[in-house]
């Protein structure tokens, strides 16, 4: 019972700060899409829905236009109906379809949608190092400031 108020409390806390930040720039230069009249648009998944909620939260600080799923299916399912995602956030554990199996099945859905892999755990703790490795990967959890370079990175990737 304390352990889930103090959850709580912490998940408040962060909530508000996330909901503070105010970003002065997108994260790419105004020059069509990515820009303040053209967002590029996101996916973020994950079953567990305050970490889904919060990094939402910071994507929409962000400039992005955000999609969320609970799940590899559902997430399938929003990427049929947006074609147009361009980045997805997966969290690596999650029941039915973990988000490296997920991962490997966006480029068939959505071939210009660069992912990130989160989690909270160790990859080498999850046996699943080899199969991660393949994808940016944020440890959570992360910052504000974190998640924009990791995102920065893949994008430019991508150009």
């Amino acid at each position: 019972m304390i352990v889930a108020q103090r959850s709580v409390e912490i998940s408040r806390q962060a909530m508000a700060w996330v909901g503070s930040v105010n970003l002065a720039a997108p994260f790419l230069e105004d020059t069509g899409e990515g820009s303040a009249s053209h967002p590029l648009h996101a996916l973020v998944v994950d079953d567990e829905t305050l970490s889904r909620a919060v990094t939402a939260r910071m994507l929409k600080v962000a400039g992005f236009e955000v999609h969320e799923a609970a799940s590899g299916k559902e997430a399938l399912k929003v990427l049929t109906d947006h074609p147009d995602i361009k980045l997805a956030v997966v969290d690596v554990v999650m029941p039915e379809m973990n988000g490296v199996t997920l991962a490997t099945r966006l480029p068939e859905m959505a071939p210009a949608c660069q992912v990130i892999l989160m989690t909270g755990y160790s990859p080498n703790w999850l046996g699943l190092a080899d199969l991660i490795s393949r994808f940016p990967l944020l440890q959570k959890p992360f910052s504000l400031d974190q998640l924009k370079a990791k995102v920065q990175d893949v994008l430019r990737m991508d150009c």
